[in-house]
């Protein structure tokens, strides 16, 4: 199977709930079999099921995860894209409450092109990991930044220790539009193909600035 980011020959990792995952050894990225994905209907449907739109504090303290470190980062005020806003744009609303002007852009609720490609920052917040073209899909989240801008991720990384058992009983792969999951090597090799610097990185959320 050839990896879906850096085009790798990769070896078979585990099944899921009836679907087949493959791990890079290249870049590391963990990929579903591009013939078991949602369609585009499917996995829209999916999508209007989350229930993102409730400012509930649990809610409001999951994008600070984000969100905080992110703030350390980039100027107060200035303008920031939120890529892959969702059909409850949460986030962006956020960040505007707290001083910053948001644009946001998602390919099935907000699919109108962003009027810059010059932003200071982009969020991407529980993104990433739907990705079905993601080496298409990262240039195009690094196509969007300023020089110096940051771009924030959050998505969960498979763990240095994780065996192909114990990522069967993950949350995180048992949600069929999960097609690209991460490890931290694939945090680094993104920042080398793209020309960026990792300056934050935890389990949850990378952040990168560009050159």
């Amino acid at each position: 199977m050839v990896c879906t980011l850096c085009g790798e020959s990769s070896g078979y990792y585990a099944q899921v709930i009836g679907r087949d995952y493959y791990s890079c050894p290249g870049c590391g990225l963990v990929f579903m079999d591009p013939g078991q994905r949602l369609n585009p209907l499917e996995e829209k449907d999916r999508y209007t099921m989350h229930e993102n739109h409730i400012p509930d504090p649990g809610y409001l303290h999951f994008l600070d995860t984000l969100l905080e470190p992110l703030m350390e980062f980039i100027p107060r005020g200035s303008t920031g894209l939120d890529y892959g806003s969702g059909p409850y744009p949460m986030l962006a609303q956020v960040m505007t409450d707290r001083g910053y002007s948001v644009e946001i852009f998602d390919p099935f609720f907000a699919p109108r092109s962003p009027r810059s490609t010059d932003f200071s920052w982009v969020s991407c917040c529980e993104v990433a990991e739907h990705f079905y073209k993601p080496l298409e899909d990262w240039e195009r989240l690094a196509s969007f930044l300023a020089p110096r801008g940051v771009l924030g991720v959050r998505t969960n990384l498979v763990k240095p220790d994780m065996t192909p058992g114990l990522f069967q009983g993950w949350h995180y792969p048992r949600d069929p539009t999960h097609v690209s999951l991460y490890r931290q090597e694939t945090m680094a090799w993104l920042a080398r193909h793209l020309n960026l610097e990792i300056i934050f990185q935890n389990p949850v959320t990378t952040i990168f600035r560009a050159g």
